[in-house]
């Protein structure tokens, strides 16, 4: 059983399927307790410097949660059709075998939607879907929730800054 969510809880989201998330990113998170979602593109898998099949299973195993990024990370906006189907089809279908659980998230690459990824999206059965700084499409709000990309930079009031900045009821 679920336990409920605290309140204003917080995703802490990875893209681009980059080996450091695995080697990394992952055992400070553990660390301190928290697991992430990991947004896969799957053309990268087992190429060099990029997640291999056994990391994201381990990931997944850990408890994280992986999601798709499309297959090669195209502007969703600059394709259409059969052509938009394949890359988030081919990305959760091979997540799905890869990890042995659904792949219900997916994040758009370059944080970019329309109307057309959305409705594909969900045929598809995704459940959500991650946008970056456009407004959030209050039709379609879980499919164009809103992430920003912060930097290891920046001090704890950084990012409570970025955060109010960017999410104005929090």
């Amino acid at each position: 059983m679920s336990e409920p969510l605290p309140p204003k809880p917080v995703i802490i989201s990875f893209d681009d399927s980059h080996a450091e998330q695995a080697t990394i990113a992952a055992p400070i998170l553990y660390r301190y307790g928290f697991k992430a979602v990991f947004f896969i593109m799957t053309v990268t898998i087992g190429k060099a410097g990029y997640l291999s099949a056994s990391q994201i299973q381990e990931l997944s195993d850990e408890g994280n949660c992986i999601g798709s990024h499309s297959y090669d990370h195209p502007l969703v906006t600059g394709i259409e059709g059969t052509a938009l189907k394949w890359q988030f089809y081919q990305s959760k279908i091979t997540l799905e075998k890869l990890t042995g659980k659904q792949v219900l998230y997916a994040a758009y690459p370059y944080g970019v939607w329309n109307r057309q990824a959305v409705d594909t999206l969900r045929r598809l059965g995704y459940k959500a879907a991650f946008q970056l700084n456009g407004p959030k499409d209050m039709l379609e709000p879980l499919f164009t929730l809103r992430r920003i990309i912060t930097s290891g930079k920046w001090s704890g009031n950084t990012l409570q800054s970025h955060i109010r900045k960017s999410f104005k009821s929090l």
